[in-house]
This record gives structure tokens, C-alpha cells and sequence, in this order.
């Protein structure tokens, strides 16, 4: 009897070892379970409310885009080079150091465009070009004077406002066919003409020079008298 009595206590505690080793493995699988909820949870938090990176300022001289094909389409830079047409390069009129903004490319490389800044003269402009030359130019200058100007081979097409009046102009050759109003040169215009256009070219242009440039805006009737010969 006492035998049996010793046998069955033996079997109870070897039972309650092996029970209570169980429930300790169960409880650590629980555990883990749960820290790894909470953790995977947390993460998922914090990647959902986490923003990209965000770069608030770049300050370049140049950002120049290529294309497939290593091809530059856009050019956005405070000094923008001269343009090259047929191998040959051309001046923008206000030398290399003075424009900026951005410039546009066709999928051969020939510049067909821009949005820029001269520092010679203030001007802000945004220009269209086929692949030999300007065919479009619309401006506007630090005083307010705005103009649109359309080119096909020797024609030209100028609407503009501008202190010597708003008017519509078409010349051929470089000479003035129509222009609607006819406008007369302002005495103030007669002397920047004079003065050779020292304001934009302080050496001075010849007379004959800076008669041509009036023509291409005004009539011949109305520069003669502003631009007499030079004796």
C-alpha cells in the first residue's frame, strides 16, 4: 500500500514537471509572439508617418538633362554658352557672360528655345528657334516696353509697347513696309540714337549703323530727320 501510494505521488510530481515545463515554453512562444506584433506594428507606424527626405535648397551653376541617348534636351544654368548652329557659334548679342535661364534642345542637340535673362540691357525674354535661327521673340524690358516679334526668311512681324507709342510693324529686308500707328521718334529716343546707342555700346555705333537699327522700327520718313548724315 505504501508502496503504491509512493508510486502514484512520483507520477504526479514527473507529470507536474513536465506541465509546468510546457507552460514555460508556451509562455516564452507567447511572448515572443507578442513582442514581435507589437515591433512589426511599430515599424509599419513609423514607415507610414515618415516622410521622404526632402532636399529644400539646391544651389548649382548648371543642371544640364540628357536624354536616352546621352543627348542634351534642357539646360538650366546663370551662364548659358552660345549657341552652335552648323558648327558655327553664334552670339546671343549680349556676349556669353550675360544670359541666363533655361534652354531647350531638340533630339539632334540644335538649341530651339529658351527662357532667359540678358544681363546686357535687363531684358527678360523667352525665344522659339527653328534649327537655323530665332523665329520668335517675345520680350519685355527693365522699364516695362514688351514686344512679340515672328521672322520667316526676311519678313518680320513686330507688335511692341513701348514709350514711343504701342504700334504694329512689318519690315522686309530690314526696312519697314507698314506700320500701324505711324509713330514718330521721341526727342529722347532721337538722342539715344544720336549718342551712337552709347547706353548698350559705350563705344558708339557709326551713324549709318545706327540709322539701319532705326529703320527696323521706325519708318524711313521718321528717322531721316532724327539721323541726318554727319557732316
Amino acid at each position: 500500500m505504501q508502496y503504491q501510494l509512493s508510486s502514484r505521488i512520483a507520477a504526479c510530481e514527473t507529470e507536474n514537471a513536465r506541465l509546468k515545463r510546457r507552460l514555460h515554453w508556451q509562455n516564452v512562444v507567447l511572448i515572443g509572439i507578442t513582442l514581435a506584433s507589437i515591433g512589426g506594428t511599430t515599424y509599419a507606424s513609423k514607415s507610414l508617418s515618415e516622410t521622404p527626405n526632402v532636399i529644400s535648397t539646391i544651389t548649382v551653376k548648371e543642371l544640364v538633362v540628357v536624354d536616352d541617348h546621352n543627348v542634351v534636351r534642357a539646360r538650366v544654368g546663370g551662364n548659358i554658352p552660345p549657341a552652335v548652329v552648323d558648327g558655327k557659334t553664334l552670339s546671343r548679342g549680349s556676349g556669353h557672360d550675360g544670359t541666363a535661364g533655361i534652354m531647350l534642345y531638340d533630339r539632334t542637340g540644335v538649341e530651339r528655345g529658351g527662357y532667359v535673362t540678358f544681363d546686357h540691357g535687363d531684358y527678360v525674354a523667352l525665344t522659339l528657334d527653328n534649327q537655323k535661327k530665332q523665329q520668335v521673340f517675345f520680350g519685355v524690358g527693365p522699364t516695362g516696353s514688351a514686344a512679340l516679334q515672328l521672322w520667316e526668311n526676311d519678313e518680320m512681324l513686330d507688335l511692341r509697347a513701348a514709350p514711343n507709342g504701342a504700334r504694329f510693324t512689318r519690315t522686309k529686308a530690314g526696312a519697314v513696309t507698314h506700320q500701324y500707328p505711324e509713330t514718330m521718334i521721341r526727342s529722347a529716343t532721337c538722342e539715344y540714337y544720336r549718342s551712337g546707342i552709347k547706353d548698350e555700346v559705350p563705344a558708339g555705333l557709326p551713324r549709318a549703323e545706327v540709322k539701319k537699327i532705326c529703320e527696323r522700327k521706325f519708318a524711313a520718313s521718321s528717322c531721316a530727320p532724327c539721323l541726318p548724315p554727319e557732316k
